[in-house]
């Protein structure tokens, strides 16, 4: 399953901004940003962490930094990538005195981090 999913990627991407070997144009970086720019309100730094359970081990509960949230979701910080489309469920805000949230997310993207090593990951709660 993961190969397919890596595979689909490479040869048929379709986001914007990537190279299709099947096409010969690409999309412009410009073209590639509009359509990426989807928010109608800024992130808002949020220093926080969560404890989140993935929905495929639900007895190991795992915790991240926040980095931002933004409308409907946060950009949390990881040492390993997630795939795309991996659901949770944030149960603990710290440090708001452990705040239980039981709110389901998704992920939605997954990327090397600018800033530091690991990965930024993009969360949407539904």
């Amino acid at each position: 399953m993961l190969h397919d999913a890596v595979m689909s990627r490479i040869g048929g991407s379709r986001k914007p901004g990537f190279r299709n070997p099947g096409r010969s144009q690409d999309v412009s970086a410009g073209q590639s940003a509009a359509c990426l720019e989807r928010r109608e309100s800024d992130r808002l730094p949020f220093p926080a962490e969560i404890i989140l359970v993935w929905n495929y081990d639900l007895y190991t509960p795992m915790r991240y930094t926040v980095i931002d949230a933004g409308d409907g979701g946060y950009r949390i910080h990881s040492s390993l990538p997630v795939l795309e489309g991996t659901t949770g469920m944030v149960l603990r805000l710290l440090p708001s005195f452990g705040q239980s949230l039981d709110q389901p997310v998704m992920v939605v993207w997954s990327r090397a981090s600018q800033q530091s090593g690991g990965f930024d990951i993009g969360l949407r709660c539904f």
